[in-house]
This record gives structure tokens, C-alpha cells and sequence, in this order.
């Protein structure tokens, strides 16, 4: 691990200050991603439309299962029944997939809303994207006149937690022993003691080196959620 002076002193001032997590070093010590250039972009996706098929069965299923006389009591199905009954669950399970597929346009078409303001206001630069090409930052669409609207909420890019594996590479690679293994891990059932790593941190700072190899970050994700909405007059 190369850290230039500045690094160094910040480095170490972390691992003097006694507040310093597991967490806070591997955050210190994962590599950040380069901030994505404007060629790196991927454009906005376009929403893929829901079927004039999978429409005509959820108009349908509604007024089937509407009609359908459920037995007021437990009893044995009739061949009738159990025809009707198994057709209507049928296209129960298909409108199931099919309202999948409206609540994925629904969301698509938010963030979509979201990215295009996003980019008007020059707001996009240096913002990461997901697989689907839509930017990983909040937002809200709260409009006059309802009590709800949607907010676009990211999570990750934070580094992961140290696990119990990761100790365990280590220890298979030589990097710790097993004794130091069990002093940093607690038995029944065995778990890591964060505040014994950093001990052995403290200690040990070399050891930096090889919690570096394992300072990973999560990956930034962007979900639509409804929330309540301050309703304008």
C-alpha cells in the first residue's frame, strides 16, 4: 500500500484517535472509483411499454374473480368450481407478472423524470449510473394536490463490513496467525471482535497492508419509493 505524506499523517491519526471503527479504516482504505466522464455515459433508458395483452388481463381477471362464489364454508370443490376456480387463478398468477411489469414502467418512468432533470440542471457531472442507466442520486417528484410523492433514495458505496471469511483468507494466506485469528474473532458462535482488529491495528499498523487488499465498497444503488408528501395549496 503506497500513501502519499498527507495520507500517511492522515492515516495515522486515525488509528490514534480511540472512536475509529473497523468500519471507518476500511473506509479510509478502499480505492474510490474514478468519477465517470462524459463518455462513460450511458443514456437514459427508454420505459418499456406493458403489453395490450397483459391490459386486457388485468381488466379481466377483476370481474372473473368478482363473479366467482367463494364457499361460504370449508367444503369439497365442485368439478365446476375447481375449473372455474383454477382458470381464474391462472390468470391471476399472469396478471401477477403483468402488474410486475406496470410497477417497473412506473418506476422507469420516474427515474427517467428524475435523470432529465438531473442533466437540465448540470447536476449529473461526476454522478454515478446503474446497469440501467439511470443516475444514482436522490430526488423528488412531490407535485401539488396529493398526499404522497415519489423520492428517489441511494444507499452503498460505502465499504463493506470485514466478515469472519476475510479473517479466515487471511489467516489460510499467512497474513495473521491462528493465535491472532482467535484473538480478533470471539467463539460460540464465532464472530469478529471489531475493537480486538483495531487493537491489532494499533499494534501492528503494517497490518493496514492487508486489510487494504480487503477494503471493498458496496455497490451505490437508486430505488423509487412513495413517501408522504406535504401537500402544497
Amino acid at each position: 500500500m503506497t500513501l502519499t505524506p498527507a495520507a500517511g499523517v492522515e492515516l495515522k491519526a486515525l488509528l490514534a484517535s480511540n472512536g475509529t471503527s473497523v468500519t471507518d479504516l476500511l473506509e479510509r482504505l478502499a480505492t474510490r472509483p474514478k468519477p465517470p466522464t462524459d463518455e462513460d455515459r450511458k443514456p437514459i433508458p427508454v420505459v418499456v411499454p406493458v403489453s395490450d395483452e397483459q391490459k386486457k388481463i388485468l381488466k379481466a381477471i377483476i370481474a372473473r374473480a368478482e363473479k366467482f362464489a367463494f364457499p361460504a364454508e370449508p367444503r369439497v370443490l365442485t368439478d365446476a368450481e375447481a375449473r372455474e376456480a383454477i382458470s381464474i387463478y391462472r390468470d391471476i398468477k399472469q396478471a401477477s407478472a403483468a402488474l410486475a411489469n406496470f410497477e417497473a414502467a412506473f418506476k422507469a418512468t420516474f427515474h427517467n423524470s428524475l435523470d432529465v432533470a438531473l442533466v437540465a440542471a448540470g447536476e449529473d457531472k461526476g454522478v454515478p449510473q446503474n446497469g440501467d442507466g439511470h443516475y444514482v442520486a436522490r430526488g423528488e417528484i412531490a407535485p401539488a394536490g396529493i398526499e404522497v410523492m415519489i423520492r428517489r433514495e441511494t444507499s452503498g458505496g460505502a465499504a463493506a463490513a470485514l466478515t469472519l471469511a476475510d479473517l479466515a483468507d487471511m489467516e489460510a494466506k499467512g497474513d495473521i496467525t491462528h493465535k491472532e485469528y482467535l484473538a480478533m474473532t470471539r467463539e460460540v458462535p464465532r464472530v469478529l471482535v471489531p475493537d480486538a482488529i483495531m487493537a491489532h491495528v494499533r499494534k501492528a499498523p503494517e497490518f493496514t497492508k492487508v486489510l487494504k487488499r480487503y477494503a471493498r465498497l458496496t455497490t451505490p444503488t437508486a430505488s423509487i419509493n412513495i413517501r408522504p408528501n406535504k401537500v402544497k395549496k
